[in-house]
């Protein structure tokens, strides 16, 4: 499931409705250790912008949500933020948040998440960067939002065709990205979560509650470009 939301969330990023962001602008990391996270977040430390995407194993110690790395090496996220919190930054993390022992969640995902348009103009892809970069420059020179896919002490279900949450989330996305009922060019993050949040909540048999942290402000973080 993890290599399939890998994908998806690279051709999202890609397409005009996740921001057409560039190559150069994107890393992927498989397996990593928390010195190549670090090394790579302080390489580019003045970067205006982080969105950080981990799917995988993850846990929680002491109330804290940990990731689990390569072989098995663990990065709290209160030390991933605290490397990006000087800055704009959104984390999306699809991983459990319970001690690894428990039995997963598990149910068919019967429908796959739609292409997004690789292809449009030059001219669409400048309209999407300059939409996407605006209402990021609209929020706050810190501003800071994370979703999480489960709640504290709960597990993160996936099956082949990727996690509940980013399988929902992406879903989310393709639903508001031709929206006609709002002037808004972009969708913020909280706007596509909430949809997932239900999406989830269904495909886990009420097991699985996303949840997310931002900052109480009236601008917050886009994560989709409407059509």
């Amino acid at each position: 499931g993890v290599l399939e939301d890998m994908t998806n969330y690279q051709a999202f990023f890609k397409s005009i409705e996740g921001g057409a962001w560039l190559p150069t602008e994107k890393k992927v990391f498989h397996k990593p250790t928390v010195n190549q996270v670090e090394d790579y977040i302080k390489a580019n430390a003045d970067s205006d912008y982080f969105l950080i995407v981990f799917c995988g194993h993850g846990g929680s110690l002491n109330q804290e949500t940990i990731l689990v790395l390569d072989k098995g090496e663990d990065l709290p996220l209160n030390t991933l933020y605290s490397w990006v919190r000087h800055t704009r930054n959104l984390i999306i993390l699809d991983c459990c948040r319970v001690a690894p022992d428990m039995e997963p969640i598990m149910e068919s995902l019967n429908t796959r998440i739609r292409m997004f348009s690789e292809g449009g103009s030059l001219a669409d892809h400048a309209r999407a960067r300059n939409e996407y970069n605006k209402a990021i420059k609209a929020t706050t020179s810190r501003m800071s939002t994370i979703g999480y896919a489960a709640s504290l002490d709960e597990e993160a279900g996936e099956t082949s065709k990727g996690g509940f949450y980013s399988h929902s989330l992406l879903r989310a996305a393709a639903i508001v990205a031709n929206e006609t009922s709002t002037s808004e060019a972009t969708a913020t993050f909280l706007e596509c979560h909430n949809i997932a949040e239900s999406a989830v909540i269904r495909l886990s048999k009420d097991e699985q509650h996303p949840d997310y942290f931002t900052k109480r402000q009236p601008n917050q973080l886009p994560f989709e470009v409407r059509a």
